[in-house]
C-alpha cells in the first residue's frame, strides 16, 4: 500500500469512530422531569402538543430553534406580568367594594358578583358596631 492510501484509510477509520461516538441523545436539564409530565400522553395536552410539533417542524436549524424558544418563552413571561397585572387589579377591586359594603354603600349588580360575596362572608364573620356602641366614656 501506498502512503497516501495509507494516510486516506486512517482518516476515513477516524471519521468512522466519530460517526460511531456521535449520538442524538440529550444532554439532562434541570427541567426534564416537568418537561416530560407536561407531554400530552400524562395531562391531555393534545392540542398544544399539536401546535409545538407544527411550530418546531417548520424550523430546519438550531438557530431557528432558539430563536422560537426564545420568543414562546418572552410571550409566557409576558402572559405571567398580564395575569398578575389583572390579578391585582382584581383585588383592588374587591378590596374597593367590600369597602362599601362596610360603609353601608349599596352594591348594586353592576359589581364583581365574588367581590359582593366576599365582602357579605366578611360582614358576617366581622359584623360592623352599630354607631354609639362599643364606645366607653370610662
Amino acid at each position: 500500500m501506498t502512503s497516501a492510501l495509507s494516510d486516506r484509510i486512517k482518516e476515513l477509520e477516524a471519521a468512522l469512530a466519530d460517526a460511531q461516538a456521535w449520538t442524538d441523545a440529550d444532554k439532562p436539564l434541570p427541567e426534564d422531569d416537568e418537561i416530560l409530565s407536561h407531554h400530552p400522553m400524562k395531562n391531555g395536552s393534545h392540542d398544544a402538543h399539536t401546535e409545538a410539533m407544527r411550530l418546531v417542524g417548520a424550523k430546519r436549524s438550531k438557530a431557528a430553534l432558539v430563536d422560537l424558544t426564545s420568543w414562546l418563552l418572552q410571550r409566557a413571561t409576558a402572559a405571567e406580568a398580564e395575569r398578575d397585572r389583572l390579578r391585582e387589579a382584581g383585588e383592588e377591586f374587591c378590596d374597593a367594594v367590600e369597602n362599601d359594603v362596610a360603609h353601608g354603600v349599596d352594591v348594586h349588580d353592576d359589581k364583581c358578583g365574588v367581590c359582593r360575596s366576599r365582602a357579605a362572608f366578611r360582614k358576617v364573620l366581622d359584623p360592623p358596631t352599630p354607631p354609639g356602641e362599643g364606645i366607653s366614656d370610662e
